[in-house]
């Protein structure tokens, strides 16, 4: 549990150790482990390369054959994840006694070979009598100690596919710790039965007590049992009554991605008639003067908004946001968690709906108060406002407040318990912050890192991984690689369209994405065209206004001029100028781009002077809007 602690203190600043084995693990006098020799590992910066990983060559003495996961031996990208691979195998020598692959005197080759190719057998399955000697227990014992938890984590650390490994060092010591205190371990389908024998081995004295008095109950006499099992009936029935109402909340949270599997619905219209329903019973079901509902009405307010937010419903989710901000303020006053969630929540909608002045008033105050509530240490939500105020500052081009946000939100959340997903998150964000920025090595290298950290924890079909997916897409891009950027997009096209329907905002957002890397090649002009008619529809038709529809008609403009028709671009790329400043003003880099686009048609059509006038004036935006030495002023 120390190493996990060190390996994962290293990963949080962005350190892989790359070689982790028992000659790099002193023991001092008083039995405290100690991490050594960071001699290969590499710090993800910069430096990492331009595709944003670490490569390894598999015959180099940079590694050690019978601790390195099978990515590295395969000299693929070099992530946490084979880390968390090497602690497996440190774990499997521990617990039976020998390693995983018969590593002592076997050849270089053969060892690499059973790594990429065999699956470890169970520990409890390898152990020997001397170990259990070792042990101070016999052969069976130890067989019955490893059996099923103890040999579940150990085998998902050392899972041949890195995304089916522990997320983080810190989850497979969360998972050991869990074992060590009789809990159900996250490695385990947590079935009831399971569940139930960890409670038993937990608390036996409580169990055994419980048996006892049971016993004496039942013995007593008959109308001390009738009375038992009348108490037992009504308990039963009230803890239905209060369970069915948890298991509803939970079962609507789930859909939506609030809680638990965090999974999206795919069947859109069915979600939102339940919404729908559940919104219209909302004030008969709890009554609004009852001032003992009003947290729980609130409560609920909150639930509905949250699920609309995410079916894209954002005028649907507004008011109920609202309200529920206007009770919570009501009851406690501007100082609460529950006020700082709502306003975060109040924030976020305004923030999608491109209400960046109203957005920005409640993240900031979301924030405030989160750092009155919780200084220092700080708090899983507060690190949330960070972020979101991050996007929020983002989308409004003041990039340097965006990424020092989302660098608290990182350094937060391991200490306010926010988990890895929250860092994951952050990290994706501030990638793309650093892309605009112009420091495209780094943003690739925490790109990559929040994509895998994401697939791994949510899945590949999750709308936050999807998003990161998109991130890397656009890395790609800049890189010159657009047909790899145009395969990513069209994939998310396709996988947004079935999780969400074909009228879903993030499906235009993906239809945009493509036509702009279908426009880099001539032969894509005519599909890209098509592309952004519909996703100019599907905004238009969920009232889309502002930056989103800006965009859209800023890269219809840009496949129009490359087709020749330079009429229609300029058109496209007008309307997308006086949106643009409605928008976000008239000193931001999209402003400054839309200029030089016009500029380019002035160009085009001979018109030397206004095109020179239009593209000073672009020069002007942009060097207020990132300085005169940023790459695109220049």
């Amino acid at each position: 549990k120390n190493i996990c602690a060190a390996v994962q203190h290293a990963h949080r600043r962005l350190v892989v150790h790359r070689d982790l084995k028992p000659h790099n693990i002193l023991v001092n006098a008083d039995g405290v482990p100690k991490l050594l020799d960071f001699g290969i590992a590499r710090i993800l910066d910069a430096d990492a390369g331009s595709d944003g990983a670490m490569h390894t060559d598999a015959n180099a003495r940079l590694l050690t054959p019978g601790y390195a996961a099978p990515e590295q031996l395969r000299g693929e990208p070099v992530t946490t994840a084979c880390d968390v691979y090497a602690l497996g195998v440190l774990l499997y020598e521990l617990l039976a006694g020998c390693h995983p692959f018969a590593y002592d005197g076997a050849a270089r080759a053969i060892v690499q070979q059973r790594v990429l190719e065999t699956e470890p057998a169970p520990p409890s399955t390898r152990t020997s009598h001397e170990c259990a000697a070792n042990r101070r227990t016999s052969v069976s014992s130890l067989r019955t100690t490893l059996r099923g938890d103890l040999d579940t984590i150990v085998l998902k650390a050392l899972r041949k596919e890195a995304e089916h490994r522990y997320g983080s060092a810190s989850a497979l010591d969360d998972d050991l710790d869990r074992y060590l205190h009789g809990q159900p371990v996250r490695a385990r389908s947590a079935t009831r039965r399971y569940r139930v024998g960890k409670f038993v081995q937990r608390n036996r004295a409580f169990v055994a007590v419980a048996a006892v008095l049971m016993a004496v109950l039942v013995a007593s006499s008959a109308l001390t049992a009738y009375q038992a099992r009348r108490i037992g009936q009504e308990a039963a029935r009230v803890a239905s009554e209060r369970d069915k109402a948890l298991e509803v909340r939970t079962f609507l949270l789930e859909i939506f991605g609030t809680t638990g599997p965090d999974q999206p619905t795919g069947d859109s219209v069915t979600a939102r008639a339940l919404l729908d329903r559940r919104a219209a019973t909302l004030g008969t079901s709890i009554r609004a003067d009852d001032t003992s509902n009003t947290d729980l009405r609130a409560e609920m307010m909150s639930v509905l908004a949250e699920g609309y937010e995410k079916l894209g419903l954002l005028t649907n989710a507004e008011p109920l946001a609202r309200s529920a901000l206007t009770a919570r303020l009501a009851r406690l006053g501007d100082a609460s968690p529950d006020v700082m969630s709502s306003r975060n929540q109040v924030g976020w909608i305004l923030h999608q709906l491109r209400n960046f002045p109203a957005a920005e008033k409640e993240l900031r105050q979301a924030v405030a108060i989160g750092r009155r509530l919780y200084p220092g240490i700080g708090d899983a939500r507060l690190a949330r406002a960070l972020n979101d105020l991050g996007v929020t500052r983002e989308a409004r081009g003041d990039y340097d407040e965006a990424a020092a946000l989302y660098r608290e939100s990182i350094r937060m959340r391991p200490r306010a318990g926010g988990g890895g997903l929250g860092v994951a998150i952050s990290m994706s964000n501030l990638s793309v912050v650093l892309y605009r920025k112009g420091d495209i090595p780094t943003a690739l290298v925490l790109g990559d890192s929040a994509h895998r950290l994401l697939r791994t924890a949510l899945g590949d079909d999750h709308i936050r991984t999807t998003i990161a997916q998109s991130n890397l897409a656009a890395l790609q891009s800049a890189q010159g690689d657009h047909a790899g950027a145009a395969r990513q997009h069209r994939d998310l096209v396709a996988r947004r369209t079935r999780l969400f329907g074909a009228q879903h905002p993030t499906v235009a957002s993906s239809m945009i994405l493509l036509a702009n890397e279908l426009a880099a090649d001539s032969g894509g002009l005519a599909e890209a065209q098509q592309l952004l008619r519909d996703a100019l529809s599907i905004q238009q038709s969920a009232a889309g206004t502002g930056s989103d529809v800006a965009t859209t008609l800023r890269v219809l403009g840009d496949v129009q001029r490359k087709a020749g028709r330079y009429e229609e671009a300029m058109a496209d790329y007008r309307n997308a100028l006086a949106l643009t400043r409605k928008s976000v003003g008239e000193t931001h880099e999209r402003v400054a781009t839309l200029l030089a686009r016009t500029a380019l048609i002035h160009d085009v059509r001979k018109e030397r002077a206004l095109a020179v006038s239009a593209q000073r004036d672009a020069v002007g935006v942009a060097t207020r809007a990132l300085g005169g030495a940023h790459r695109r002023t220049v």
